[in-house]
């Protein structure tokens, strides 16, 4: 169904000025809207495939964060024990005696 822009915004209840940036920034012309003269037609079936579309991949996008996140989360949680070395085995007392020969 093609509708003009006016009606489109009235019925959708999406503001004016966001279609007009979707159609500068997203949009193909002849595919998603239309110019006939001075009025702007818009394809309704083709907005929900791009609005379907876009909200897929933004979902694809928020789950493999939330992933990676997960992972930094977890990973920083395990911590990893080094073993000693011999300089760390020295205790106190040992560290005073060499020192003072």
């Amino acid at each position: 169904m093609i509708i003009d822009k006016s009606k489109y915004v009235r019925d959708y209840g999406v503001k004016d000025s966001k279609v007009s940036n979707w159609m500068q920034r997203h949009w193909t012309k002849g595919v998603h809207y239309f110019v006939i003269g001075r009025t702007t037609m818009i394809d309704v079936e083709e907005v929900n495939k791009w609005i379907r579309q876009d909200t897929q991949e933004e979902y694809e996008r928020e789950v493999k964060d939330l992933k990676l996140e997960s992972l930094k989360t977890e990973n920083s949680r395990t911590k990893k024990q080094y073993l000693a070395t011999h300089s760390q085995k020295v205790t106190f007392g040992g560290w005073q005696n060499s020192a003072q020969s």
